[in-house]
This record gives structure tokens, sequence and C-alpha cells, in this order.
């Protein structure tokens, strides 16, 4: 993609229908100089009918969005085929309006730069990214959230490595600032050795949820005290909201 046109050559609209006429699985990058840019739909939403996978990484390999994909308030930002296989990589979408499916997906530096502590079986109340924000227009509707996050220990404050991270993926209602999590779906005593750091990830679909507007993503907590989860890379919250 070259340019942040909402269609003609060089555009993502166009780079999209190129892949979609194509044999094959195809992957989309954006080029240098896009970055902290935002493509604002004007055309209506993206259809991708093949196997693609769009990569908003652009200035490094650092799984971290780059550029934002704008529905405008207008559309939806992508429509997706049913036989298709799609991977968005490091992307920001928002802006995304009408039924059928919304996606958002935030990559952002950890909250925290030493996990918060916390008691074993409390309810985590400490997202550890910034989250992303999804609305739900009915108790039909379903939530499917999948968050990584790399958490470590360096030894210059932690010699003996760390232990006890628990990882969770909640939501809090923006209105009543209640936070559910879903214990079938988390990790316990996570441990990392000294000057280690760990990928981890995990994934929940959410159901039957009150109508409203929540932030949703990866959350949790050490039980260790001190903290001695130290050295910590990235988070990456992606949500889907489908009818």
């Amino acid at each position: 993609v070259a340019n942040l046109n909402d269609s003609g050559a060089g555009s993502l609209r166009d780079a999209i229908a190129q892949a979609n006429g194509a044999t094959g699985p195809d992957t989309i990058n954006f080029a240098v100089g896009l970055e902290g840019h935002t493509i604002t739909l004007t055309s209506g939403d993206l259809n991708l009918t093949s196997d693609i996978t769009i990569d908003g990484d652009i200035v490094g390999d650092d799984d971290k969005a780059d550029i934002t994909i704008s529905g405008g308030g207008n559309s939806r930002v992508f429509d997706v085929s049913a036989s298709s296989t799609v991977n968005l990589q490091s992307l920001t979408l928002t802006g995304g309006s009408g039924t059928g499916v919304t996606a958002v997906v935030q990559a952002t530096s950890p909250t925290y730069s030493t996990l918060p502590v916390g008691v074993v079986g409390s309810t985590p109340t400490s997202f550890l990214g910034a989250g992303v924000l999804v609305t739900v227009a009915s108790a039909s509707e379903k939530v499917h959230v999948t968050s990584f996050g790399a958490f470590g220990s360096i030894n210059n404050i932690a010699p003996t490595g760390a232990n006890g991270l628990n990882l969770f993926i909640c939501a809090q209602s923006v209105s009543t600032s209640v936070f559910s999590t879903d214990i079938v779906t988390s990790l316990y005593g996570l441990t990392a050795a000294m000057n280690a750091r760990h990928s981890y990830g995990l994934t929940r679909v959410m159901t039957n949820m009150t109508p409203g507007t929540y932030l949703v993503g990866l959350c949790g907590y050490t039980t260790s005290s001190p903290s001695r989860w130290n050295s910590n890379d990235y988070v990456v919250d992606t949500a889907l909201v489908t009818n």
C-alpha cells in the first residue's frame, strides 16, 4: 500500500482487490512513511474474499500497530467472506459502523513496568495493556477476544527470576466499572528464569453480555511480593463483535 487514499492505484482497497483476484494466500504491507497515519474509508467497507494477511507493522518487527484504518463512522471496516482465512496484524481499526463483524486491534507497551501484585483467587482489576473498547448492541452478539503479551524478569531487581503470574482476558463495563473474567481460559502460576522473557496468548469468547460498551483485553497480576516481573515488552489485544 503506497498511499492513504480510499481507492485507486496504491490504495489499500486496490491491494485487497488484487489479492482477492490472485491464486493462493497473499500478504499486504504498507510503505514506509505511512506510519502514524489513518486510512479513512469513504466508499464502504473492505471486502476480503480470499486468504489474506494485512500487516501494519511498518517501522520494524515489533508487532506494534503503525497504521490506523477507520470506517469513518459510515461503514464496517472489513467484510470477511466465510470461506476466507484472514490474519490482521499490528493494525488499529476504528470508526466501524453497521451490522455483522466489527473488529478492533490495539497493540501497546505494557501499562506496568513492573506487574501488579494480587492475592491468589482474587479478581484481576488491572489491564496489562491499553485494552480495546467494544460496543455490544444486543445480548445475542458475541465478543471474541485474543490477547498476547510478553513478560519476564531481569536480574538487577529479580536475581532469582519471577513466579506466580496469573493472566486473564477481562471485560470491564464502562458504565458500571464491573470486571468479569473467565477462569477456564486463564493461565496460572507462570514463571520466568532470570533474564528471560516469554510470550503468552489467550482467547476468550464472551456471550450473553448486557448491551453496552466494554473495555476488553489482557489483565492479570502476580502473587509474588515484591513483584519480580519487571522486563515486559508488549501487549496486543484484538476484539471481534459478531452477530
